[in-house]
């Protein structure tokens, strides 16, 4: 679809706003695109409307129960909410539906420090870097920088 492309090219940009309504019509066009609501999802994250982006990435999981991004996404909006318990779940569903996926093990990292769990932090930061680089660019030195305050 035309608009999802629009929509990389913005987000890409960082033009938030252009990359929702993008997306927003790609979704309209094919409420089945379970990537448009993907980004949509990101682009709610990124402008702190989490309930918006709930809302997407729930759509993803209604389209692809084991999508593990959007389960990785999902679980950081509960993290912002503060529901340890049900981010934890998600961030296991997300490692058992893709192990490799690097975001997983930052996203339980960050969790586990939250929760005062440091060995399971410090070994789910090590899991992560042993991946290599994620989507995120500053992941990796955020997480050498977690760990060092860790150890």
């Amino acid at each position: 679809d035309a608009q999802f492309g629009l929509g990389n090219v913005y987000i890409r940009q960082g033009q938030l706003a252009a990359a929702e309504a993008a997306y927003r019509a790609a979704v309209n066009s094919n409420p089945n695109m379970s990537s448009a609501h993907l980004n949509l999802g990101v682009v709610y994250y990124q402008m702190e409307q989490l309930s918006k982006a709930e809302e997407e990435f729930s759509a993803v999981l209604r389209l692809a129960p084991n999508d593990a991004q959007a389960l990785y996404l999902m679980a950081a909006v509960r993290i912002q909410g503060k529901q340890y318990a049900e981010a934890e779940k998600l961030l296991n569903q997300a490692k058992l539906a893709q192990p490799d996926l690097a975001e997983v093990y930052y996203g339980l990292g960050a969790l586990y420090k939250l929760q005062g769990k440091k060995a399971e932090a410090i070994a789910a930061f090590e899991k992560f870097l042993s991946l290599g680089t994620a989507q995120d660019p500053n992941a990796e030195d955020a997480a050498r920088a977690e760990l060092k305050s860790l150890k």
